[in-house]
């Protein structure tokens, strides 16, 4: 019987481990589904956009909100001033801006928009980051959200 329960706990281990693995890319409990793609749009050299796509490789469910849980940083660490939304298209808040919704409605109009993200596990939410890569700025090299963290491609 103790052989059968340390079969189950090691398979579970590498299913765990193999869910997650993306070429040393990932840590965490989210990885990319596809690969991420970085543009500079034209007449805009210094600028940078990231779109792609994140799963939940963990067994619970991941909340995330975009303006404090993304983190853009460089291969020193340092973090690079940045923007992050949960969607691949623009989305207009149906609400003015001075009033907003109520309480209620609140974060169901977060997610719609793309401010937030609830992820169950094998769940998948589109996320678009742009930053500004000034004159003589070292390139950023990964993104920091909820624990975990992810390779941008080189361009």
């Amino acid at each position: 019987m103790r052989m059968l329960g340390a079969a189950v706990l090691t398979t579970l281990a590498l299913a765990l481990v193999a869910c997650g693995a993306d070429g040393g890319n990932t840590s965490g409990s989210l990885a990319w589904t596809g690969d991420p793609r970085v543009v500079t749009p034209q007449g805009l050299p210094e600028d940078r956009t990231l779109t792609g796509k994140l799963r939940n490789d963990s067994l619970k469910k991941v909340d995330l909100r975009s303006a404090r849980d993304v983190k853009v940083l460089d291969e020193d660490g340092n973090s690079v001033p940045a923007t992050a939304i949960f969607t691949d298209t623009f989305a207009r808040s149906i609400y003015p801006p001075a009033r907003g919704p109520s309480r209620d409605t609140r974060r169901s109009e977060e997610n719609r928009i793309g401010l937030r993200a609830s992820l169950q596990p094998g769940g998948t939410t589109p996320i678009t980051v742009s930053w500004r890569a000034g004159p003589g700025a070292s390139e950023p090299v990964r993104i920091e959200i909820a624990g975990s963290s992810l390779a941008i491609p080189r361009r």
